[in-house]
């Protein structure tokens, strides 16, 4: 905490000097072109995103789930104005010129300049620090692909944009978890249940979200903290079911992690359930690739209907011992990331960060990974939430040819990464069949065998698990 002492005031301007020192000359120009249209966000919002009807429009399959949003948003001034990362680095940027300015004024006629000057809290500090972290990846990245710098964030924004179109976003949790959601009436953050199935540590997470947002603790209540989902960039597809089904996370009691071999969920870590929500909540949604805790060095929010490059989570050139294309590499090093295979999903996903509260009003619908148990069914028909059971069962009875296909090629791809896993454990570990983790993946093999067999069977008529419930509206 920054105090009035000489003392305290001297560490800063040391840090502060050592800032100016480390923006290289590459990126200070990078941050005052024109050329990337920098003072024209707003307007490009409204051009590229506003200029469609209001209302819920989405794309459906025949059994009611959705595919895409259709733009349906609100009008551009009732958007949540969240600054462009590179709006904020150039206001902390030329806060800090003039208070190194005014410290040159001030020594030189014996002033106090801290008193008087725009100096950066220490928050800002950090915040300027990351955004020229990340930015310099951005670089790094660019050269490294031969590509103009500017030119390299104009063709990640566009990427962005791509990928994120007419998403929905979703948030994953375990059945109690829904339970106390429909009983509250709204989804609680940590601050205020002190629980979270990523990292709960409370005390980083004001930081970063100070760091971020601006958010003080001091004023913004915890009840309107933001809530963390992740966007549906591939669509709704079937969700882990635990160590025999497609991911495999488990919290330890010493809070650590236990991963299972050829897990490729990464969200499976935060439940099965799938809550897939309203198109409304995008005007008040920002985003990273990655997650934001995990990755803050890479990767710094921006709104979701206006990425910015520095959400994108720029990655180094992998090392020399990297196995460029293999199963194991990272896949936000490849050139052409690959966002729909097991090797995306398995290391990372696009995190979101809806502000403002989400309630129930906010649901569109349930997806749940079997059939719910009795009180979960009351609770979600007594709230008039729609809800459908969704997994490779109900897909291989109830869905499209074009879904079957769909399932069976996600577990295809699966398949591949869960040989490779064992293989690559086997190797490392000497672990033989009867080592449990080996035993639990041959499991593991023998369920996506036969889920692969039942998506190529002929279907049989359609049963009631496969059908949207609703007490509220047909969808």
């Amino acid at each position: 905490m920054r105090t009035e002492s000489g003392g305290g005031f001297a560490i800063i301007s040391q840090r502060l000097a050592q800032i100016c020192q480390e923006m290289s000359g590459e990126l200070i120009s990078i941050f005052k072109q024109e050329a990337y249209g920098y003072k024209h966000r707003h307007a490009e919002v409204v051009t590229n995103n506003i200029r469609h009807s209001v209302g819920m429009m989405r794309t459906v399959d025949t059994q009611g789930r959705t595919i895409m949003w259709t733009r349906g948003l609100p009008p551009a001034d009732e958007l949540v104005p969240f600054p462009a990362p590179i709006d904020r680095a150039l206001e902390l940027f030329d806060r800090m010129k003039s208070a190194r300015h005014a410290k040159d004024a001030a020594t030189i006629y014996g002033g106090r300049y801290w008193r008087n000057a725009s100096a950066l809290s220490t928050n800002d500090v950090e915040a300027l620090r990351v955004l020229t972290t990340i930015n310099r990846k951005l670089d790094d990245v660019a050269a490294e692909r031969r590509k103009d710098p500017t030119q390299f964030r104009r063709e990640v924004t566009a990427e962005l944009k791509r990928i994120l179109d007419g998403k929905p976003v979703a948030i994953r949790m375990k059945p109690e978890a829904l339970e106390a959601v429909l009983r509250d009436g709204r989804f609680k953050s940590m601050f205020e249940t002190g629980k979270s199935a990523g990292e709960p540590l409370v005390e980083r997470r004001v930081w970063l979200e100070r760091i971020w947002f601006g958010y003080d603790r001091r004023t913004l209540p915890d009840d309107q903290r933001p809530i963390y989902g992740y966007v549906m960039l591939n669509g709704e597809y079937v969700a882990a079911t635990g160590p025999q089904g497609i991911g495999w996370y488990e919290r330890l009691k010493d809070m650590s992690w236990k991963i299972g071999i050829g897990h490729s969920d990464r969200l499976s870590a935060y439940g099965e359930v799938q809550v897939v929500l309203k198109p409304e909540v995008l005007q008040r949604t920002t985003f990273t690739i990655g997650d934001s805790l995990n990755d803050r060095e890479s990767a710094f929010p921006s709104h979701i209907l206006n990425p910015q490059p520095e959400s994108y989570h720029a990655s180094p050139k992998p090392s020399e011992s990297a196995e460029p294309g293999h199963l194991w590499a990272d896949p936000l090093q490849a050139v052409d990331r690959q966002y729909d295979t097991a090797a995306f999903t398995k290391a990372t996903y696009a995190e979101a960060q809806v502000h403002g509260k989400v309630t129930l009003d906010d649901i569109d619908h349930v997806l749940l990974p079997s059939d719910p148990a009795p009180e979960l069914r009351r609770a979600l028909d007594d709230n008039g939430v729609a809800w459908k059971v969704h997994n490779n069962e109900t897909i291989a009875r109830d869905g499209t040819s074009e879904e079957r296909a769909a399932a069976r090629e996600r577990i295809a791809d699966q398949r591949r990464w869960l040989d490779d896993s064992l293989a690559k454990h086997m190797r490392e570990t000497g672990a033989g069949p009867s080592d449990p983790d080996v035993t639990t993946a041959y499991e593991r093999r023998e369920v996506f065998d036969r889920e692969y067999e039942m998506l190529a069977q002929p279907q049989t008529p359609p049963g009631d698990t496969g059908a949207v419930h609703s007490s509220q509206h047909e969808t």
